[in-house]
């Protein structure tokens, strides 16, 4: 019996919770800007002043040392408070749209709508024109397929998406802090630099900044390992279905083990910003959308 997630998604009450999940990830991830301005920023004027006055290193030096303690101790907890509540929200969304149950002991008590309302208003108030690019997350092409096959390519989906995301972006944080490393080692040649004069005018007032960077960059590669080894065993779980028509029951207690996977996932991995998400997003729905196509037309050759 086909599903009817595809037109579900669109309905207003999901899309409130899109706006509410957008919403507290738009506050972690301006935390997370806020981080980088103290990190990359605030090192590159650090390394000005180390350079342009030598009389000032240790200045510089605790001016390092602060910076990477507001960035771990207090930045990075606001941003993991905030990423919480975004993980917290998408599995409501994701539980209620691909009906699954809710599981307390790992995600604690779901949100009502009251929990949600302020931060669904604030987002519609602020950005409401943006969530028109979450409508129809989910393919369409699903709605011909029975739920239990259309919600293992939705979360299929989500691990491919992400995954494809996080690679890229996991390389481009890997590919500046080569070209700062690479800056400090043409300067301090060209410069003709002692070697403790190197570390006091580059290394010490860059290390926050580097320390940000090598910190982020391995996060991103090592979650689009997991949600690779994630899709792996829902393509597993699909031939299984295929092959043995599997029940309904069953093929819930999978997708909820899967999606307790997606939940840990969403708590600790690191965010991507929107600007490089809205950089490859064209081409990165183009394969989602293949890919699902690709399922269906299997699904469907298979229950004739």
């Amino acid at each position: 019996m086909p599903n009817s997630i595809p037109q579900q998604q669109n309905e207003d009450r999901f899309m409130d919770m899109h706006a509410a999940i957008a919403w507290y990830y738009g506050c972690a991830k301006t935390c997370m800007g806020l981080q980088m301005l103290l990190t990359i920023c605030g090192a590159g004027v650090l390394t000005w002043v180390a350079s342009k006055h030598p009389e000032l290193k240790h200045w510089t030096a605790f001016a390092a040392v602060t910076i990477t303690l507001i960035d771990t101790l207090i930045l990075e907890r606001i941003q993991s408070f905030y990423k919480k509540k975004g993980a917290d929200m998408k599995e409501l969304l994701d539980t209620s749209l691909l009906d699954l149950p809710w599981n307390g002991w790992r995600c604690g008590t779901a949100y009502s709508k009251a929990d949600y309302a302020l931060a669904n208003r604030r987002f519609r108030s602020r950005r409401g024109k943006a969530l028109e690019r979450l409508r129809g997350w989910y393919p369409k092409a699903i709605d011909a397929i029975p739920l239990p096959l259309a919600r293992l390519i939705c979360q299929r989906t989500n691990c491919w998406y992400d995954s494809s995301l996080r690679t890229k972006y996991g390389l481009v944080l890997y590919s500046v802090f080569g070209i700062i490393a690479l800056g400090v080692v043409v300067c301090s040649i060209t410069r003709e630099l002692t070697v403790a004069k190197m570390i006091m005018e580059l290394y010490v007032p860059l290390s926050p900044a580097f320390m940000w960077l090598l910190r982020e960059a391995p996060k991103h590669w090592k979650a689009a390992d997991l949600h690779d080894r994630t899709r792996k065993a829902i393509d597993a779980e699909w031939q299984r279905l295929l092959s043995t028509n599997g029940d309904a029951y069953d093929a819930q207690r999978v997708s909820r083990s899967i999606q307790d996977l997606l939940y840990d996932g969403r708590l600790k991995n690191p965010l991507v910003f929107d600007s490089f998400y809205l950089l490859v997003r064209k081409d990165h729905e183009v394969g989602m959308d293949e890919a699902a196509q690709e399922k269906v037309d299997e699904a469907r050759a298979k229950l004739r």
